[in-house]
């Protein structure tokens, strides 16, 4: 599926109803698997696979599984790194930077990470002055636990995904004040009225057959808005619309044939997340 990043496949999967959950060395298989909720009705949950870790080759992912269903599930950073000689370095620091360490942790104020990181850097090196104070995994290490934005960052530079809230939730305030209408709520806008949208261009196509015009789609938290930009348009904000992913965007809400289209007048880039998104562009 090459016209969508996996990023927005997941996302539109969650809007449907369907939960996703993160990587995780005591769960994930290379491929993505599906589990079962637990409760009376279960339902099925998609279990992103290590095959996402952008540097975790397949052999040390498979050994990952291999390992845990021969002789359990992992309980500490350092049990995985004794247990699991494939895996590099650098790979392990991979896992802990994306959060598929934290169940190793029966604590779950430690099971962040930070606190992974620091075990993994811990397990990786002899006892120096850094760390011959610290028992093994008994304490919490010394680092504040990621903020919201610096998970997004890790996530999207790792796996090029998050299962967590899009980057724009989390700035949902700020485009308030600054008027942004949600790409859910552009169903009740009126035709030819005046909008502000904003979002990540997930896929941005200029069609042989469109005379020039260029069409974004651009992602918020909520769904997507569809954007038309003129050529003239094109042309004045060209370096914009290459160099930028994330855009806020004034213009006419156009309704054709029941397809609602914001027509682009001012375009701006939107410095709101460090979140490196990945979008497919058509151009």
């Amino acid at each position: 599926m090459g016209f969508y990043a996996p990023d927005t496949i997941v996302r539109d999967a969650k809007h449907h109803g369907l939960k996703v959950r993160h990587i995780d060395v005591n769960a994930s298989a290379w491929l993505c698997t599906i589990e079962q909720t637990g409760g009376l009705v279960p339902r099925p949950v998609l279990r992103i696979g290590f095959r996402y870790i952008k540097g975790l080759r397949k052999s040390a992912g498979e050994a990952i599984v291999r390992e845990r269903n021969t002789n359990g599930l992992f309980r500490s950073v350092d049990d995985l790194y004794q247990r699991v000689p494939e895996l590099r370095a650098d790979e392990l620091t991979l896992l802990a930077d994306i959060g598929a360490l934290n169940s190793t942790y029966s604590s779950k104020l430690k099971a962040n990470r930070r606190t992974a990181l620091w075990d993994v850097a811990r397990a990786l090196k002899s006892a120096g002055p850094l760390f011959a104070n610290l028992a093994p995994e008994t304490s919490d290490g010394p680092l504040e636990p990621m903020t919201n934005e610096e998970r997004l960052v890790a996530d999207y530079r790792v796996s090029g995904m998050t299962t967590g809230p899009h980057p724009l939730f989390y700035k949902r305030s700020q485009l308030n004040r600054m008027g942004v209408t949600t790409a859910v709520r552009l169903r009740s806008v009126s035709d030819t009225e005046r909008v502000t949208v904003a979002g990540f261009a997930i896929v941005t196509q200029r069609p042989g057959t469109a005379n020039g015009m260029l069409f974004q789609s651009l992602e918020d938290e909520t769904g997507i808005a569809n954007v038309a930009v003129m050529p003239h348009l094109c042309r004045r904000f060209d370096p914009l619309l290459r160099r930028s992913r994330y855009l806020l965007i004034e213009g006419k809400m156009q309704s054709v044939d029941g397809v609602l289209t914001v027509r682009a007048e001012v375009i701006k880039p939107l410095n709101l997340t460090g979140a490196e998104m990945t979008g497919r562009s058509f151009r």
